[in-house]
């Protein structure tokens, strides 16, 4: 009798078991199903956000073009002499042996392609062609997808021939076709920002150090006369209250990474090579691919109403990390300081006034006369004010800008 009690025991147990079982492999098979569901509709909810989001952004001089500008952009990357000129930033720093005059004729090369990339500048929208499929993050097709001849160096070509092509131009006495060349080009590398990628991003910081490096040389060795000195205080202005918001651009990405994870759960295998191996199928999620995927898209979802580094760390999937990293930061935040920097140095070249401007990195842009210069500092990523100890390259230090006091114009 003992043993037929305890073998029902265990019997009774067993099939216990073996229910608990049956219902929890049924909760995460139903919820595993609604929450993929789920998935999919907000997908296509960002989908659809993105389809019908507005490009349009005013033109630095004139009327805008009926157009979008990165078509442009993809037809001047085709049109690009796609090797750089392998000393052409030593040149710009005053280092190579190339003579102005051979750098100017390399630089001519490309003038056709500067001038469709110009053309792009003046067109009403800017709204790039996002891939997004077979990724985790979105490609830019007129940046590497759909247009085969745009490799990295054709990025780079064109923006070292405009910087090249204004210092010849400033050479020459035409600065004002040497100016609007360089604020073209800023335009442009601001375009990267607008409802586009990271990737976009690192284009056009690239873009913009380059430009405002060289305007910023400009200043410094009085190239800019009082008409010249007002269009840049102008249309700087015009691309510093126009920066793009980096919303559109993180939510760029988690669509692309609700993508990838969706393509994962239904090939059943990791497509995303991250920093860690890591399963489709864990215990966490009761080992439903479908499950994980969906409650790893929500938690990048989650990120978007709350940027901050420990939605992403404290997350189990180490693809929510390795896709998204901490890069919504903003790469962009030293330029648009330099931006303002050189805003604060035209216009009291100008008018020998200081600008009161917001620092990207907190509290104010500042100012000082020490001698016969005159010093704008932003607080850079450190986040203090040092009293204008920097440079114009450290962004961890204060990142200054210093021009002849002795420059400042008539109105």
């Amino acid at each position: 009798m003992w043993k037929r009690s305890r073998w029902l025991g265990w019997g009774l147990l067993a099939a216990a078991l073996a229910g608990i079982a049956a219902v929890s492999f049924l909760w995460v098979l139903l919820t595993a199903n609604a929450q993929w569901k789920r998935m999919g509709r907000h997908i296509g909810e960002l989908e659809a956000a993105r389809a019908v989001a507005p490009g349009a952004r005013p033109v630095l001089r004139g009327n805008p073009i009926a157009g979008n500008a990165w078509s442009d952009y993809g037809q001047a990357l085709l049109w690009a002499k796609t090797t750089p000129h392998p000393n052409a930033l030593r040149f710009l720093a005053g280092k190579a042996t190339e003579t102005p005059a051979e750098m100017q004729a390399w630089a001519a090369l490309n003038l056709a392609a500067l001038d469709r990339l110009r053309e792009g500048t003046r067109k009403a929208e800017a709204k790039p062609l996002l891939n997004f499929d077979g990724r985790f993050t979105p490609s830019i097709g007129e940046l590497d997808g759909d247009y085969r001849r745009s490799p990295p160096e054709a990025l780079s070509t064109l923006p070292l021939a405009a910087a090249i092509r204004a210092r010849g131009l400033f050479e020459e006495g035409r600065s004002a076709e040497a100016i609007e060349l360089l604020l073209d080009f800023c335009q442009f590398g601001r375009d990267t920002f607008q409802d586009s990628s990271w990737e976009a991003e690192r284009v056009g910081v690239s873009v913009l150090d380059l430009m405002l490096g060289e305007l910023r040389r400009a200043l410094q060795t009085k190239k800019i006369g009082p008409d010249g000195l007002r269009q840049v205080d102008c249309e700087l202005e015009i691309l510093d209250n126009n920066w793009p918001s980096p919303e559109k651009t993180r939510r760029n990405h988690v669509l692309a990474f609700g993508k990838g994870c969706m393509q994962e759960a239904e090939l059943g295998f990791p497509i995303y090579e991250g920093r860690r191996a890591r399963p489709l199928r864990s215990w966490r999620w009761g080992f439903s691919s479908r499950l994980r995927a969906a409650s790893t898209f929500f938690r990048a979802e989650a990120w978007l109403s709350d940027p901050s580094w420990h939605v992403l760390a404290d997350w189990p999937d180490y693809v929510l990390v390795d896709a998204l990293d901490h890069r919504y930061a903003g790469f962009n935040l030293p330029m648009r300081s330099r931006l303002r920097l050189i805003r604060m140095g035209v216009h009291f070249q100008a008018t020998g006034e200081i600008l009161d401007l917001e620092d990207p990195f907190g509290d104010r842009l500042k100012s000082s006369m020490n001698g016969d210069q005159a010093r704008f500092w932003s607080f850079g990523w450190g986040g203090r004010n040092g009293g204008g100890i920097g440079d114009w390259t450290d962004h961890n230090k204060n990142i200054v800008l210093e021009i002849p006091r002795d420059a400042v114009r008539e109105k």
